[in-house]
């Protein structure tokens, strides 16, 4: 795939959930411009340089970061060497610490190129170079670009020994047509020399990506969460399309840079830049990263955050919510709206659901009497999921009809706005049932345990105990319950069969990996794990890597999500996801019709999958979930940390079984079994191994 971007990434090592934060920490930067280069091969760009000054001026007038904490190459001082020295001192600088916010900013040409040699047997044919001013293919010794994967190396030291708070901004690009343009200073140039028209080196930079005294074919060392986990990615334009300079300066770095002085860096989150740029013509700006409701600058998620949708009015007075049944919702659920992202303040209303659709639904007021006024679209509201009108329940609980006490406790809890989840308390009834509920014999302690057929059938138990809470005082347990409910609802909901979109022309393989040079392959892609959608892997010591393949033999473009359901804590983790559009943009799909998607190895952006077990653990058993729509979707409502985590969780986990089905989207379900081969081992997780390029 050609990528014509500007990247914007924020590089995070720890858990989304759980990132280090230096919110006093000053900003350390490397910024990097390059107009004219040594080679007369390639074009001279106008706006490179005006580019790296200008990020360098917001920084040190408009956020107050010292000079002497930014290291500026242009021109002359933007050597291939240069550069990747500020990235490793980046790394070793004693003067920052852990959890300081690091900015590293780019402007020049990109490149394409072919993959090396060894490379393409797996599929990668071609990668992308970053070109810095003495890049000289016909020199002696010929001086090199700098390939995606030796940026990943270099930002993965940093990322170990800094911490998870690193922005990278490149205004570059890669297009097939890249030497358009002209001279003049006011017509559109495109930042890109085009594709390199010989095979680097296998051996290029491998001192920089293959860590000393480690064989080829061993695993790369153990990092905590990377690739798309761990930074968010905005890119000015789709692959087809080329990121531009005009009137002197890059597009996208313009508006950026106006954009983050009219609001200010900390009022607003990376996943709020496309909507609220200005619009650029020709490129389609996009979003994707798991991390992308983080604040710019800042490496801090909230804990636990609301789920806020926006909702916009047009000229017709048609109120719209931007979610619809594949998030989860049926028609008469209610939203309680808010002028900002914040809980905190004073709502506006109520509104309900009156039209579900796939993405996006008709809402109204209750009775059609209009309570408060909003906004037309040009400036949306937002909304979280407060309450649900089904009678049909998400999570069945067993409870033993001789602990009257228990039951009406759980009852009670129930009856306050949790009519998603039933009890049942007859033999009958306990083999539906996805949770049993009991207390120890002291009556102080409620034990929670998994009698969902599905994973015991595999021969899997697990049990939990909580306080049972004093008398008026059920918030844990009902904020337990609603965790529950919420995973159970989401792990189980599937749309109605389609006959525009048949989910069983998308298939997924299931690979054991191995690293290949630099980067990881399948062991042996005639050995699929994946049999009827469960996968057997055995847990030893040494830790084994997997990853995924996605096969859409189907005549449509589609959009994939990854999640991976934990029946241990019942947590849900975001492990794959696509761009997300915003404003006047409309993301690429990544999995194309008759085409094929890898996650965890290959060119992807996202980490492969280990299973680690508890030491009192000989088995585990948990769920991917890989959701596909034919439109693109963004379901952060889902992902949730374990259910047992902290009292202050403040999700919003209304769920219901009752599904109303739009036409298109689908999911498919895939059962891992984690059997133990040698004892002790760790906690259970999966994740946190570095991707072997980086996406420029």
């Amino acid at each position: 795939m050609l990528f014509s971007t500007f990247i914007f990434l924020v590089y995070n090592v720890e858990h989304r959930y759980n990132v280090e934060h230096s919110p006093n920490g000053s900003i350390f930067a490397l910024i990097v411009g390059i107009n004219t280069y040594s080679s007369e091969r390639f074009p001279s760009l106008k706006g490179a340089v005006a580019d790296a000054l200008a990020f360098q001026e917001y920084l040190m007038k408009d956020l107050q970061v010292p000079g002497d904490q930014i290291t500026l190459l242009c021109d002359e001082k933007a050597t291939r060497s240069a550069i990747l020295e500020g990235f490793t001192s980046l790394a070793n600088s004693d003067g920052i610490k852990k959890g300081d916010p690091i900015f590293i900013f780019y402007a020049g040409h990109g490149a394409q190129g072919p993959s090396p040699t060894t490379w393409k047997p797996y599929g990668d044919q071609t990668i992308e170079f970053l070109v810095p001013r003495d890049y000289d293919p016909d020199s002696e010794p010929k001086i090199e670009s700098i390939p995606d994967y030796t940026l990943a190396a270099l930002l993965n030291r940093i990322a170990e020994k800094k911490g998870d708070n690193i922005t990278v901004v490149f205004d570059c690009c890669h297009s097939a047509s890249s030497l358009r343009g002209s001279n003049a200073i006011a017509a559109p140039v495109v930042r890109s020399i085009g594709s390199l028209d010989y095979t680097v080196s296998d051996d290029l930079d491998k001192d920089i990506w293959c860590s000393p005294g480690t064989r080829t074919s061993s695993v790369p060392p153990r990092l905590v969460h990377v690739g798309l986990r761990s930074y968010v990615f905005l890119s000015a334009c789709s692959s087809s399309e080329s990121a531009k300079e005009f009137n002197g300066q890059g597009c996208f770095s313009s508006a950026l840079l106006k954009l983050l002085r009219d609001v200010g860096p900390h009022n607003i989150k990376y996943s709020e830049i496309i909507p609220r740029l200005e619009k650029i013509k020709g490129q389609n700006p996009q979003c994707e990263g798991v991390n992308r409701d983080r604040l710019i600058f800042d490496g801090y998620i909230p804990r636990f955050q609301e789920n806020f949708f926006a909702v916009q009015k047009d000229s017709w007075n048609k109120l719209t919510l931007m979610a619809g049944s594949v998030h989860g919702f049926i028609e008469d659920d209610e939203f309680t709206i808010y002028r900002n992202k914040n809980a905190k303040e004073n709502s506006l209303g109520v509104l309900y659901i009156k039209k579900l659709g796939v993405t996006t639904s008709t809402m109204a007021f209750r009775h059609g009497i209009s309570t408060f006024t909003l906004p037309l679209s040009s400036a949306s509201v937002y909304a979280i999921h407060t309450r649900s009108k089904t009678n049909e329940k998400a999570l069945l609980l067993y409870i033993e009809p001789s602990n009257k006490a228990l039951m009406s406790l759980v009852d009670s809890i129930i009856s306050d706005n949790l009519q998603s989840i039933g009890i049942v308390s007859t033999p009958a009834g306990a083999s539906q049932a996805h949770i049993a509920l009991s207390t120890d014999r002291k009556k102080k302690r409620v034990l929670f345990e998994v009698v969902d057929k599905n994973v015991t059938g595999e021969g899997f138990k697990c049990r939990k105990e909580v306080s049972i809470p004093r008398q008026g005082d059920s918030e844990d347990l009902a904020r337990i319950l609603k965790g529950l409910s919420h995973y159970y609802w989401h792990l189980y909901r599937n749309p109605e069969p389609d006959s525009k979109f048949d989910g069983q022309c998308v298939s997924v393989a299931f690979y054991k990996l191995k690293k290949a040079e630099a980067r990881l392959v399948p062991e042996d892609e005639q050995d699929n794990l994946n049999i009827n959608n469960v996968v057997h892997v055995d847990v030893g010591d040494e830790e084994v890597l997997y990853g995924l393949k996605l096969i859409n033999e189907s005549s449509r473009d589609l959009f994939p999500v990854l999640f991976y359901f934990d029946n241990t804590d019942f947590s849900i983790t975001l492990n794959s996801e696509h761009a997300l559009a915003g404003g006047h943009s409309n993301p690429e799909p990544p999995l194309k019709k008759q085409g094929t998607m890898t996650i965890g190895y290959g060119s992807s952006a996202f980490p492969p999958s280990t299973f680690l077990l508890d030491d009192n653990q000989d088995m585990d058993v948990g769920f991917f979930r890989l959701i596909l729509s034919t439109e693109p979707i963004d379901l952060h409502n889902i992902p949730q940390s374990s259910v047992f985590e902290l009292p202050n969780n403040r999700h919003s986990y209304i769920v219901r079984s009752r599904w109303e089905l739009g036409p298109s989207w689908t999911a498919i379900n895939i059962k891992i079994v984690q059997h133990r081969r040698i004892p002790n081992h760790r906690t259970a997780s999966t994740g946190g191994w570095m991707r072997c390029r980086l996406r420029i």
